[in-house]
């Protein structure tokens, strides 16, 4: 929240000064009195002798500017006021302001906070104490929103980490919260006023206990004193009472003699602990269970006073406690006894886990302990003393022996004392953790680096039972735990590698340690006596071995993600090579027969060859202006250049391009222009159009790839908007946050504006988690470009230029329903210049067919016979080859065609792995009398089913019997590496060729796999015939589009109108703007169902491509691969 400066906050000030009149009329005099300074907040404050300095030195040590309060300097009067009227409170009193609820609190408070001041000043009460969060969170709100005051008396409050060795403290408060009113009449925070109560609360239940215990002990019938105390512990009426008795037992003295006691009954102890019978004396046979608290007893039979004795760990996990909390490692033993020492049984009760063991729970055990002496007396007053002479001399006795041992034990410990200080000296020197581990597992000694290497506190329990494995990480403490109980049963060394420590910043665990046990015997029995256990800490060389783990993952990822872009962008450039090297080949022998043997050149067909050529160079440049342009974005040297222009002319412009390939591809396009870009009058703005068509055509492109194939509705939306400030979302995209870009020069001192366009389509849409990383380099939706194509760098390349631009890209999408790609840029407004006005003509591009695009559809005009004729022989061979070309590109289709053709072979011609499969069913190899063929060319990447997986279902199908024999199957791909090679001849082919491929080496190949697959080829006629009729009957019209319209379908190539882009150009455009625009990821255009390209073997070629003249730009860029 915002507050008014004050400009004397932290700076040196004068004390405020009043002046007071004294007489009368015209003699007035005025003297000066100086008010003490009270605003902790000001430079030169000094607190008054009654306040406490160091409190106030703790505020002002907070860095106030790091909350949400900020700096001192910015407080207002209303918050000022309260900081300095809070510390003069003299009750306990917080203040939480703003809605985050920061604190800050006077010095009688500190008596509340404890161990947790100063560390909560400045913190908001979430952070300060997390664990009352549930409950005053709410309160809190209710009086800074709602203004509502809160009053509670005795309110139990769950207090965590304030009284060490208690991790959940039992506290009770009075407390009054109610809002702090601002200036403004509204509540600016929220003040407390809180009383701890927690003495009297526990002392009234504890003194209510007592009073309990009373009255049932009066009414007690001689010789049934034990029961009625039973009795008390059983029936308490305050529950409470359980949390200060979570379990207990209670023995009655038998033998003062033997020591025998038997039980009178416990809560919350399992049998084992708390046998019937217990034998307290060593020497007496032991017939029955150990019990818990015989050696407790036994001291307390001895001093007659009440014994606090430690647990162990084994025994406090059977231990079943009837309060709150945890059960508590410790109980208290008290000798029932009458007022002459004489003692009749023992009471062990559990002490409080959720209280400190202090003075007040001791002067209550005091009182407890009197109370049941007194009744006890009482009760003895009716019995006869025959026994007490006799346990007298017994308690005598056995004090002596105590004596005794005692004395010889206090001999024993003087000789020891001198070497074991001079061993603590040695072992506190050095760096190495070390501690004595007993036969059972307990620690008998420890030194420094012990405890710090193990997080465990040092104090005067971290001996005997203390369980110093809790303090190993918990990922770690299963493992551990399991090894060090190996050692102790099996009494062996062992070596392990842990963390220790719990909740520490950064990992969680403080210290990587190094534990070596080793095993410590008599030197001259040779009798197990314990274990060595020592701890190094070897933290640096873990994170060191991890640091280089991380290393070595990010160089793995980093070179897959380089390999599948080598791989993809590999491919886009070696296809289009097979097709250019295979024309040119043509070509030059066409050239060559001409010049050397005369006759007819067929010039058209070298115009063909030429114009392939052109579309596969056209596309290769986009491909490398993708690679060039991310190359620049990555050295920062690609720039921005603003200029004059109307951008929804240029949108229009752009849209036109696109114009033929949307009407072939049967898809409805919209442009809108949106009212704010109409309400602010945007026209002529300065901005950089390159760039700008460069996102948004590669967003058309993405568009029109992934609706082309969809059935049913086909439409791409394109609208633009404009803002005055940043827009967060556009529709259903939402933006994330941008800084401001620097801009250059040429800008100008127009007005900034931010230009925001959408294009949205009906393709397959996008899920989700691939949403989330469409932006990133190298990221593609898996296997999409095998079926449409692209690099993975145009979306990233998008979202770099948004960036540049001082912009924002984002996506929406749902699967199976379209997407929704919006972007903006900053602009800046301009005077338009020569004074040409806007001009913005309607878009309607089903509305009319271009003369081009009429010629486009016109030769594509599907045939009656798709059958395939070998051209009159060109070489000298007697032999040619029935050949069936399995390839999803059309331009390499027709040029291999034509090629193999030229050689005199007889070809037919498949899209896909599917097709393939069909064909080869129907041929010589499925059945007697089906199409005859000799060899089948694989392309690798194929949509619908690619030639890997082709290739498998045949060899299988061989292998079943279901094909008569072996079919000759040679790949073809554009994947260069050797191990994709390798797969290829892995999946079952005879041999690979990788592309891009002369003919010439393509029919050696041929010879040599169909010479060893024992085929001899066709002979032919004088005329060039094959003498054969067999043909590859295709079908007129595609199959059906399945519902997600992806790889189905054959592909189609539509060249475009190469000369167009020159009217797109102009001087300040670096580089032209649609050759090296980076759709990268749709280098693919299918053709809708009405349009497929046949092939009359009556004629040369039926469906030529068209001139680069009359071809769309878009199809020059986007060709299927």
């Amino acid at each position: 929240m915002g507050h008014n400066k004050c400009s004397g906050r932290w700076q040196a000030g004068k004390p405020q000064q009043e002046y007071e009149g004294t007489g009368s009329g015209s003699d007035k005099t005025k003297k000066l009195k100086e008010l003490p300074l009270m605003d902790w907040t000001q430079p030169d404050f000094e607190p008054l002798p009654q306040y406490s300095a160091k409190h106030f030195e703790s505020l002002r040590a907070i860095d106030w500017s790091k909350t949400s309060l900020g700096h001192p300097s910015t407080w207002d009067a209303c918050l000022v006021s309260m900081a300095a009227t809070t510390m003069t409170n003299p009750y306990p009193t917080a203040v939480y302001w703003g809605a985050d609820h920061t604190m800050f609190y006077n010095e009688h408070f500190v008596a509340i906070a404890q161990n947790r001041n100063p560390y909560v000043l400045g913190k908001t009460f979430a952070s300060a104490w997390p664990e009352l969060t549930s409950y005053f969170i709410p309160i809190l709100d209710k009086a800074y929103y709602g203004g509502e005051t809160t009053i509670e008396h005795e309110k139990l409050v769950p207090i965590v980490g304030r009284v060490s060795g208690v991790s959940e403290e039992e506290a009770y408060f009075n407390f009054i919260i109610c809002p702090v009113i601002g200036a403004d009449g509204r509540p600016v925070g929220v003040i407390q006023q809180a009383f701890e109560v927690t003495h009297d609360v526990i002392s009234t239940r504890r003194m209510g206990f007592l009073r309990h215990l009373g009255e049932i002990l009066d009414f007690n019938v001689a010789g049934d004193f034990l029961k009625k105390v039973f009795q008390a512990f059983e029936t308490t009426p305050d529950v409470g009472v359980w949390n200060d008795t979570p379990f207990m037992s209670l023995y009655g003295l038998d033998d003062p003699v033997t020591g025998q006691c038997t039980l009178v009954g416990s809560m919350g102890l399992p049998a084992r602990l708390a046998p019937e019978i217990c034998l307290l004396f060593e020497g007496t046979p032991r017939t029955k269970p150990h019990n818990l608290f015989k050696a407790a007893m036994k001291e307390a039979m001895g001093k007659g006073e009440t014994v606090l004795m430690r647990l162990g760990n084994e025994d406090i996990t059977k231990i079943k406690s009837r309060g709150k909390g945890n059960v508590r490692p410790y109980a208290i033993v008290i000798p029932i006894q009458t007022t002459k020492g004489l003692i009749r049984g023992f009471l062990a009760l559990g002490v409080n886990p959720r209280r400190p063991f202090d003075d007040d729970y001791r002067f209550w055990v005091g009182l407890l302990k009197t109370e049941l002496q007194s009744a006890l007396g009482r009760e003895e007053l009716l019995k006869p003393e025959i026994h007490k002479g006799i346990y007298a001399e017994i308690q005598r006795t056995e004090h002596m022996r105590t004596l005794e041992v005692q004395k010889l034990l206090k001999d024993c410990t003087e000789e020891l004392r001198e070497s074991e200080l001079l061993f603590a000296k040695i072992t506190e020197a050095i760096a190495v953790g070390l501690a004595l581990v007993g036969i059972n597992g307990d620690l008998s000694f420890t030194n420094n680096a012990f405890h710090e290497l193990t997080t465990l506190p040092r104090n005067k329990d971290n001996r005997g039972n203390l369980n110093w494995r809790d303090m190993v990480y918990h990922e770690d403490r299963e493992r551990v735990y399991k090894l060090f109980d190996e050692v102790i049963a099996k009494g062996c060394a062992s070596w392990w590698e842990a963390r220790t420590g719990q909740n520490y910043p950064e990992r969680g665990w403080k210290y990587w340690v190094s534990c070596n046990m080793t095993v410590q015997r008599n030197d001259q029995t040779g009798k197990l006596i314990g274990y060595m256990l020592t701890i190094m800490d070897i933290t640096q060389v873990k994170l060191a071995e991890e640091y280089q783990r991380e290393l070595s993952v990010q160089a793995v990822k980093k070179r897959r993600q380089q390999e599948n872009f080598i791989d993809i962008f590999s491919h886009e450039l070696r296809n289009p090579f097979c097709a250019t090297l295979q024309c040119a080949d043509g070509i030059l022998a066409g050239v060559t027969e001409y010049q050397l043997k005369g006759g007819h050149l067929d010039i058209e067909d070298i115009a063909d060859a030429a114009s392939t050529i052109l579309v596969c160079v056209q596309h290769q440049m986009r491909i490398i202006n993708d690679v060039l342009t991310l190359s620049k974005l990555d050295s920062m040297l690609l720039s921005v250049v603003p200029v004059d222009v109307q951008i929804h002319e240029s949108i229009f412009t752009t849209l036109k391009i696109f114009q033929s390939e949307l009407q072939v591809k049967g898809i409805k396009t919209i442009f809108i222009i949106g009212d704010s870009y109409e309400n602010i009058a945007l026209d002529w703005l300065k901005c950089d159009p390159s760039r700008f068509n460069q996102i948004l055509v590669n967003l058309l492109t993405n568009a029109i790839k992934f609706t082309s194939l969809q059935c049913g509705r086909r439409e791409i939306t394109v609208i633009l908007d404009a803002c005055s400030e940043q827009p967060l979302r556009f529709g259903n995209v939402v933006y994330t946050s941008t800084k401001p870009s620097i801009e250059g020069e040429g800008w100008g001192n127009g007005e900034p504006v931010y230009l925001h366009v959408k294009v949205q389509d009906t393709g397959i849409g996008i899920n989700e988690y691939w949403q989330k990383k469409l932006f990133k380099r190298f990221e593609q939706v898996p296997k999409t470009h095998v079926t449409y194509g692209g690099s993975g760098l145009g979306l990233f390349i998008c979202r770099k230029l948004c960036r540049l631009q001082g912009g924002r890209i984002g996506v929406y999408s749902e699967e199976g329903k379209g997407s929704e790609f919006a972007f903006y840029i900053r602009v800046r407004r301009s005077v338009p210049p020569s004074g040409r006005p806007r001009n913005v003509e309607p878009f309607t591009p089903h509305a009319s067919t271009s003369p081009a695009m009429q010629s486009s559809l016109k030769a594509f005009k599907p045939l009656k016979s798709p059958s395939i004729q070998p051209h009159p022989a060109t070489s000298e061979n007697t032999h040619s080859y029935r050949v069936l070309i399995v390839e999803d590109n059309l331009i390499n289709q027709a040029v291999l065609h034509r090629q193999l053709r030229k050689r005199g072979c007889i070809t037919h011609v498949a899209n896909n792995g599917q097709e393939a499969l069909e064909f080869v069913q129907e041929s010589e190899f499925g059945q007697e009398g089906g199409t005859e063929i000799d060899v089948v060319l694989m392309d690798m990447e194929m949509p619908v089913m690619d030639g890997n997986t082709t290739t498998r279902i045949i060899r299988q199908a061989e292998a079943e019997g279901r094909l008569r024999r072996h079919v000759p199957i040679l790949g073809i791909s554009a994947n260069a590496r050797i191990e994709q090679v390798a797969e290829m001849t892995k999946a079952g082919m005879d041999d690979a060729i990788s592309k891009p491929f002369r003919v010439a080496d393509l029919v050696v190949k041929l010879s040599k796999l169909i010479e060893r697959s024992g085929v001899a080829g066709v002979p032919r006629t004088p005329d060039g015939s094959s003498g054969t009729k067999d043909e590859y009957n295709a079908p007129t019209t595609p199959p059906p589009l399945p519902p997600q319209a992806v790889g189905s379908g054959p592909p189609i190539f539509n060249p475009g109108n190469i000369a167009s882009e020159n009217n797109f150009l102009n001087s300040n455009q670096e580089t032209p703007p649609i050759p090296s625009i980076s759709p990268s990821d749709s280098p693919m255009t299918p053709l809708p169902a009405p349009l497929l390209l046949k092939i009359n073997p009556n004629e040369e070629l039926m469906g030529e491509l068209p001139s680069p003249v009359e071809s769309p730009i878009s199809e020059t860029l986007g060709f299927a691969l």
